[in-house]
């Protein structure tokens, strides 16, 4: 048997086995791509960490914010005002530029007095003018604060003439309904004999609305009759008899010498007032005199 036969006539058991192939080694993971740089990475960490919470991711965010910010404040941030803290030290410094900011002047010097606003003497107005400093005010607040003052002083000086004028209605009507057909004769006594008083008693009684009253009226009547000399009560200022005087008659003697006396009469100084209020008063007893008969 040849050789090649006995290959051939070999039992598989004989055969060699077949030698085994090694698997292939895995494929290497594919490189992970490095993320695109972003406008954020130019940022420090605060500036980061802000972007990031508030949803900025592109520069378009950012202005977008910023738009509606700008909005919702109703001015651009170079014309925003930033009031200080109570406890900031420098409080007083920061609050004068927000003032010159809202157009205060350096100095109440610079106010220019509006119309309206009305001062007693120059401390007064002195202490006004620094307290509106103070307070910030510009010059157009100023002006508004004067407007107010003016109509404030307007309606109360409305209602005090209101006021004298009703007391000075009811004052007549209780005098008319007591004295009568002599009203008129006795309360130009009563005028002439206060006219003669100083000053100040004058003042008060305009200024109280005192010469208002009835009471006070009459007191000032019966006090006129009582101390007038004899001769002026009867009409006698130079101590000569008269004769009886209709209505028409006295109040004629009485114009005239008023007319020819005023001056007189109303200056206190005047050499001859003296003589002119008392014969004046004798010339309006004569006249009550007459309308009393």
């Amino acid at each position: 048997m040849s050789d090649t036969e006995k290959a051939t006539d070999a039992t598989p058991a004989e055969t060699a086995a077949p030698q085994e192939t090694a698997p292939d080694s895995a494929p290497a993971a594919a490189a992970t791509p490095a993320p695109a740089p972003t406008f954020l990475d130019g940022l420090d960490d605060d500036a980061r960490a802000y972007a990031e919470n508030n949803a900025i991711k592109e520069p378009a965010d950012a202005f977008r914010q910023l738009k509606v910010l700008e909005a919702q404040l109703g001015a651009p941030k170079d014309r925003l005002l930033e009031l200080p803290r109570d406890d900031d030290p420098e409080r007083d410094q920061k609050m004068a530029a927000i003032f010159a900011k809202m157009g205060r002047p350096d100095s109440p010097d610079a106010y220019e007095i509006p119309e309206g606003l009305v001062f007693s003497n120059d401390e007064e107005k002195a202490g006004v003018m620094k307290g509106l400093h103070d307070l910030g005010l510009n010059p157009a607040q100023v002006k508004g604060v004067a407007e107010l003052q003016k109509s404030m002083l307007t309606a109360q000086q409305e209602a005090m003439e209101v006021q004298d004028r009703q007391r000075q209605e009811e004052g007549e009507a209780a005098l008319r309904k007591e004295w009568g057909g002599n009203y008129e004769g006795n309360l130009k006594m009563v005028q002439a004999f206060v006219q003669d008083q100083p000053d100040e008693l004058v003042d008060f009684l305009e200024q109280s609305g005192a010469g208002n009253n009835p009471a006070f009226i009459k007191l000032m009547h019966d006090y006129a009759a009582a101390t007038m000399e004899p001769g002026a009560l009867e009409g006698l200022s130079r101590r000569e008899s008269l004769p009886r005087q209709t209505v028409a008659e006295a109040t004629e003697a009485l114009n005239d010498f008023e007319g020819k006396y005023a001056a007189a009469i109303d200056d206190p100084s005047h050499r001859d007032h003296k003589y002119a209020v008392t014969e004046r008063l004798a010339l309006i007893k004569r006249l009550t005199d007459a309308e009393g008969r």
